[in-house]
């Protein structure tokens, strides 16, 4: 009979990168996922705090304000040297109302890098609110 000594240590050698490729894949996934959902609570919050404003208040303004606001309560932080500005607008629909249109897009910046290349990836997100104006009492 010949020796098995070792085997066990090769088949760790050709499982284990393949291993490690898929646990960090599920990480770097799993971080896609998180700052998505951040950009998108975000945007969705602020338009809609832009949406409903006082008559002499400018929809945009408290939008885009509010978004970068809840971005940083929230320390989220583009990455690299880019600024998180949202692009907000308000367009006329077919029954003639006004519709506020907010929209980010970030680029993503994986945790290792080396399941997704760094600056490959840009997270958006966008929504859309109809402009509800009131007047104070």
């Amino acid at each position: 009979m010949r020796a098995r000594g070792g085997s066990a240590s090769v088949e760790l050698a050709l499982i284990l990168p393949l291993f490690l490729v898929l646990v960090v894949g599920l990480a770097d996934g799993a971080w896609l996922f998180y700052h998505h959902g951040v950009l998108s609570r975000a945007l969705r919050s602020g338009c809609r705090a832009g949406a409903v404003v006082a008559a002499v208040g400018d929809p945009e303004t408290t939008a885009s304000a509010a978004i970068e606001a809840l971005l940083t309560e929230w320390h989220y932080a583009c990455p690299g040297d880019e600024v998180c500005v949202p692009e907000v607008a308000i367009i006329t629909d077919a029954q003639d109302r006004d519709v506020l249109t907010c929209r980010l897009s970030v680029p993503f910046q994986g945790l290792t890098g080396m399941v997704l290349p760094v600056g490959a990836l840009r997270l958006t997100a966008a929504t859309r609110v109809h402009v509800e104006q009131w007047e104070h009492p």
